[in-house]
């Protein structure tokens, strides 16, 4: 009975399943040539990240060195009236980014001062001071949005909104004098986020 079972189509399929799926998803192996040239990248990839550890090494030095006693800072000035926009302060020794802004919420009729703070590491930090002391204001809101940590098994942002009053557009930071907010809600009327916009009408969502 056994091996009438087995010589049935359906259950010989089921019988050779997991052999079949085995097969399918196992790794085909790497011939000689793979398998060096594999080895090669891995060892260039090592070479090129213990150069960035000695790069960070050296730039860490070199700030640590011109900022003993304060904490430098960086004011983006607002393109409309050159008042401050946004300031990006760097804490050495705890390695600690602060962006600082005030955020108009039009419709709410207030200002609101906002401070985000977060520690970041060794490579990240250097990245961003640099980016900061050469003036590179896109680059750096483009790198500080897309830093990311994980907190109870969950990847967060740590600057979601990047530089928050820069628009990326214009290449260009507003002061809370000259940009508006509105908020969005869906279509229950929970809110959703929030539109930051310039005096040129370009937009970008934060307070998501």
């Amino acid at each position: 009975m056994i091996y009438g079972d087995i010589l049935n189509t359906s259950n010989l399929f089921w019988y050779f399943m997991p052999f079949i799926v085995g097969w399918i998803m196992s790794e085909p192996e790497e011939s000689k040539a793979e398998q060096k040239a594999r080895i090669k990248k891995e060892k260039q990839e090592r070479r090129e990240a213990r150069k960035k550890e000695e790069v960070t090494k050296k730039i860490l030095a070199r700030i640590e060195k011109e900022y003993t006693k304060i904490k430098p800072c960086f004011v983006i000035s607002c393109k409309a009236c050159g008042d401050n926009a946004v300031v990006v302060t760097f804490d050495i020794t705890g390695r600690k980014i602060t962006v600082s802004t005030l955020v108009n919420y039009t419709l709410k009729g207030n200002i609101s001062a906002q401070n985000h703070a977060a520690k970041v590491s060794d490579m990240e930090f250097t990245e961003a001071f640099e980016l900061a002391k050469s003036g590179e204001y896109k680059k750096l809101n483009y790198f500080s949005h897309g830093l990311t940590t994980y907190k109870d098994g969950f990847r967060i942002y740590l600057f979601e909104d990047g530089l928050k009053n820069f628009c990326k557009d214009c290449n260009a930071a507003y002061c809370h004098k000259h940009h508006n907010t509105y908020p969005v809600y869906e279509d229950d009327g929970w809110y959703d986020y929030t539109d930051w916009v310039c005096p040129k009408g370009h937009s970008h969502m934060i307070d998501d």
